[in-house]
């Protein structure tokens, strides 16, 4: 159970690197409100959201006609949530939000290797650990400021 994290991140690994190519998911069964929740992996991202009309329950294999770009190997924070109002109902026809696995992998990174070094960090493992972090930070927040610019 100790090495679960490491595990983790290297699962995140190979999804991230399908995801370049391809959507992968699973849409749950058919909930309450009538439509289907879904979490995925696609362009770099992992998704969650809720979609309607339903799509068929069960697990998904997508190859889109993707054309290979930065943001679509590296990811991108999306949030979209879409209300409708067309049966007066006011009900949730879509919503999706999505987290760049890049960002996921990058977090868990010290719970993944310190099993491996008994939680004994150096100090710069720490350094190089933020610097991944700023960097991350840097390119995610000038990617947003670019899309609220256009």
């Amino acid at each position: 159970m100790k090495y679960a994290p490491a595990i983790g991140v290297l699962l995140l690994a190979l999804a991230w690197g399908v995801s370049v190519f391809c959507w992968v998911g699973i849409v749950f069964p058919r909930c309450s409100t009538g439509g289907h929740f879904h979490a995925g992996i696609a362009r770099g991202n992992a998704e969650v959201g809720f979609r309607s009309p339903p799509d068929r329950p069960g697990f998904h294999w997508d190859r889109g006609p993707w054309v290979l770009c930065p943001s679509f190997i590296v990811g991108r924070f999306e949030h979209d949530w879409s209300h409708q109002d067309v049966t007066g109902a006011g009900r949730l026809i879509y919503g999706q939000t999505e987290c760049p696995i890049v960002c996921l992998i990058t977090l868990l990174l010290p719970l993944a290797v310190g099993p491996l070094i008994g939680f004994r960090y150096r100090l710069w493992m720490f350094f190089v650990w933020l610097t991944t972090v700023a960097v991350e930070s840097t390119y995610f927040a000038d990617q947003a400021r670019s899309l609220w610019l256009d």
